[in-house]
């Protein structure tokens, strides 16, 4: 399938994200993964620009300058506050901020871009290449992240990696909790695509049973 969509490359690295709790058990996560193998890691983050902080520090000094962080805040800042605190951590060298705004505030994530030190990425702002022709028309945002389990399946998530592509916008494919199947065609989105950058496609390892792999065991 992504040599029929493109066929841009047959390797990848995806991310693995760490959920919200306190700094110390997100900082002992961080540095389990970054045991297991993993190079990139994806932090939730909204509660406010301080504790916010204080996580982003603690998995830093666990992990490291030698790994990728990425950030998700999930729609819980406001455009004020995505400015503050993304100056607050900028120190920590995030590769983007997903999603610090309301989806409907297109004009908080606009600000958010404009004066913040870390690139921003759309998230539930993009359901659509509708949607994404609406972000990169108010030059609102670095990248978007395209779920196909949102945009509707390969297709039409191609269709978004397109629009992103002819404004110079780079992509994610990431993942809400779907099996290694669903996942195995995110993934081949993921190598279809020159300018879709990162993968955030961890979901299976949430669950307690994928039954694709389970029928295998």
């Amino acid at each position: 399938m992504y040599k029929l969509l493109g066929g841009h490359c047959d390797f990848f690295e995806t991310d693995i994200t760490i959920g919200m709790s306190s700094p110390a058990e997100m900082a002992n996560k961080a540095t389990k993964y970054v045991q297991d193998g993993f190079k990139t890691l994806k932090i939730k983050l909204g509660e406010s620009p301080e504790l916010d902080t204080q996580h982003m520090k603690a998995i830093r000094d666990a992990v490291g300058y030698g790994i990728k962080l990425r950030t998700d805040a999930n729609q819980g800042w406001t455009a004020a506050d995505t400015v503050r605190a993304l100056r607050m951590m900028e120190k920590y060298q995030m590769q983007v901020c997903e999603q610090p705004v309301p989806y409907w505030d297109l004009v908080g994530l606009k600000y958010s871009r404009n004066n913040s030190p870390t690139p921003i990425m759309a998230d539930e702002s993009v359901h659509s290449p509708h949607d994404a022709l609406a972000v990169v028309r108010e030059n609102a945002v670095d990248s978007i992240n395209i779920k196909l389990m949102k945009s509707g399946g390969i297709l039409r998530g191609a269709q978004i990696a397109a629009v992103a592509a002819s404004a110079g916008v780079t992509c994610m494919v990431g993942c809400m909790l779907e099996t290694s199947l669903a996942l195995t065609a995110g993934a081949h989105l993921v190598g279809s695509q020159k300018n879709i950058f990162y993968a955030d496609l961890d979901s299976f390892m949430e669950l307690s049973v994928d039954p694709e792999l389970a029928e295998y065991r």
